[in-house]
C-alpha cells in the first residue's frame, strides 16, 4: 500500500470510527415509542418512576423506565437503535443509577430489562469512546464492570428479567448474564462474545460465568477463543439464557404480559419462582421443544471438548484440531469442516495476543473465589489491550475498512512470547 493509500486509509478510519455510533436523534424517543407501542402500551401516570429526569435529554432517549403500580414492575429500555444500544458510558450511568433508585424503592419488586429494537438487545460497548485515551477507558471499564457487579448484586433482592431480542454480544451480555432470568427469542437471538477480532478479550466477567455456566471447560474455551455465533439453542444448552420461546409473536406478548399482566402473591420470597412459572405458560404456549434440533456446540461437543478441554495452551489446541481431524477414529465430514473453520479463524482473523489472554483469563477466571475479582483483573487488562496495535488494527479491520484481514503484530502464535505476553498483560 502507497504512502497516500495509508493516508486515506487512516483518515477513512478515522471517520468512521468518529461516527460509528451516530448521536441520537429527537426522533429516536418516538422511534422507540412507537415500537413499544406494539406490544405494550407506555405507562404515563403519576406512580412512574421518574430516574430519568437526572440526566441529559440525549440519556432519556438512549435509557428509558417505566413503572406499572398494579404490579410493582420496573420496565427499563435500552433505545440507542442505530447504534445497536452500544453502551455509552452515560448509558451506564443512567442504568445503574435506575437501578439504585429501584433497588431502594419499595414500591418496585421486580424489573424487566429489555430493548426498544428487535434488531438488537445490545451490541456490546461503544468503541469510538475507548478512542479517548487511557484515562477515559479505564473510566468507561471501571464503570461498566462496576455496573456488572452492581446487577449481579441488585439480582439476589429483586428479580430482574432480561427479554432477549436479536444481537446480544459482549456489554450486552455484561448487563443481562447476571439477571435472573434471561428469556431469548429463538427467531432473532444471536450471542457472541468477538472480541478476539479486535485485539482485546471476553471482559464483563466472562472468564467466571463462561467457566461455571457452561457444562465443561472445553464449551468455555471454544465460546471464548472463538467469538462463535450462538443461537438459542446453543445459548440454551450452554445456560446462557434460561428460556427460549420458539413464536416471536408469544415472546412480544410475554413481554407486554409480563408488564401489564403478571400480577405476583403476597409472598414475594418465591418471586423469581413465580416469574419462572408464569415465563414457561409462554414457552409451552409457543411451542418450544428443547431437544427438537441439536445447536453446533452440542453437535460437536466431542471434538470441542476433546480439542479444547484438555489442552494446556492456545498451541496445544491447534495440535489437537489438526490430530483430530487426520487421526481420530469417529472423525466425521463435519466434524472435519467445523475444525477447518475454527483453523482458519484462528490463522487468519483472531488476534494472536488475544488468544493467549483469553486463555490465561479463562484459566485464572475458573479459579478465582468471585466475580468481583474477576471484574478487577477485566479492568487491568482492558485498559492495557486498548492502547496496544492490535485494537487499533482490530477496529480498522472488522469495523472500519470491513477487509476482515487484519495485521495483527504479532501476526503469528508462532512468533509471540507466550509468558512474556502474561507477565506484561496481567502483572
Amino acid at each position: 500500500m502507497s504512502s497516500t493509500q495509508q493516508s486515506l486509509s487512516t483518515l477513512r478510519t478515522q471517520r468512521i470510527l468518529g461516527h460509528l455510533f451516530p448521536s441520537n436523534n429527537n426522533n429516536n424517543i418516538n422511534h422507540a415509542h412507537m415500537m413499544l407501542n406494539s406490544s405494550r402500551p407506555i405507562c404515563c401516570n403519576d406512580d412512574v418512576i421518574l430516574v430519568m429526569n437526572q440526566t441529559s435529554k440525549d440519556d432519556n432517549d438512549h435509557v428509558l423506565s417505566q413503572y406499572n403500580p398494579d404490579n410493582h414492575c420496573l420496565c427499563i429500555t435500552l433505545n440507542r437503535p442505530k447504534s445497536f444500544n452500544a453502551l455509552s458510558l452515560s448509558m451506564i450511568r443512567s442504568l445503574r443509577r435506575i437501578l439504585e433508585q429501584a433497588l431502594s424503592d419499595t414500591k418496585v419488586h421486580f424489573v424487566i430489562l429489555q430493548s426498544a429494537s428487535d434488531k438488537a438487545f445490545c451490541a456490546g460497548g461503544d468503541i469510538k469512546d475507548l478512542r479517548r485515551g487511557f484515562e477515559y477507558a479505564q473510566q468507561f471499564f471501571t464503570e461498566e464492570f462496576s455496573l456488572n457487579y452492581y446487577i449481579h448484586e441488585f439480582c439476589k433482592v429483586k428479580p430482574i428479567v432480561s427479554m432477549l431480542n436479536g444481537i446480544t454480544m459482549g456489554g450486552g451480555v455484561g448487563i443481562s448474564i447476571y439477571t435472573n432470568l434471561r428469556v431469548a427469542n429463538r427467531k432473532r437471538f444471536q450471542f457472541a462474545m468477538p472480541e478476539v477480532f479486535i485485539g482485546i478479550y471476553p471482559d464483563i466477567g466472562a472468564s467466571f460465568f463462561l467457566t461455571r455456566a457452561c457444562s465443561s471447560i472445553g464449551i468455555a474455551r471454544y465460546i471464548g477463543l472463538t467469538g462463535a455465533k450462538l443461537g438459542a439453542t446453543d445459548s440454551l444448552f450452554s445456560k446462557l439464557v434460561t428460556n427460549v420461546i420458539d413464536n416471536e409473536e408469544v415472546f412480544y406478548e410475554l413481554r407486554r404480559d409480563l408488564f401489564e399482566k403478571f400480577i405476583p402473591t403476597e409472598n414475594e420470597s418465591n418471586l423469581e419462582k413465580q416469574l419462572e412459572k408464569f415465563i414457561q405458560i409462554y414457552e409451552k404456549k409457543g411451542n418450544t421443544v428443547l431437544n427438537s434440533t441439536l445447536g453446533q456446540v452440542d453437535r460437536f461437543r466431542r471434538v470441542i471438548d476433546y480439542c479444547f478441554g484438555e489442552a494446556q495452551s492456545v498451541k496445544e489446541i491447534i495440535s489437537n484440531l489438526k490430530w483430530y481431524k487426520e487421526h481420530h477414529p469417529c472423525r466425521s465430514q463435519s466434524d472435519n469442516e467445523f475444525i477447518d473453520s475454527i483453523l482458519e479463524l484462528f490463522s487468519k482473523r483472531a488476534s494472536p495476543t488475544s488468544l493467549v489472554v483469553t486463555f490465561e483469563a479463562l484459566e485464572r477466571g475458573r479459579k478465582a473465589s468471585s466475580l468481583k475479582q474477576v471484574l478487577d483483573l477485566d479492568k487491568l487488562l482492558c485498559t492495557k489491550l486498548v492502547g496496544q496495535h492490535d485494537f487499533v488494527e482490530g477496529v480498522r479491520a472488522v469495523l472500519v475498512d470491513k477487509d476482515q484481514k487484519p495485521k495483527f503484530k504479532p501476526a503469528t502464535l508462532d512468533e509471540l512470547n507466550v509468558h512474556q505476553v502474561i507477565k506484561e498483560i496481567f502483572d
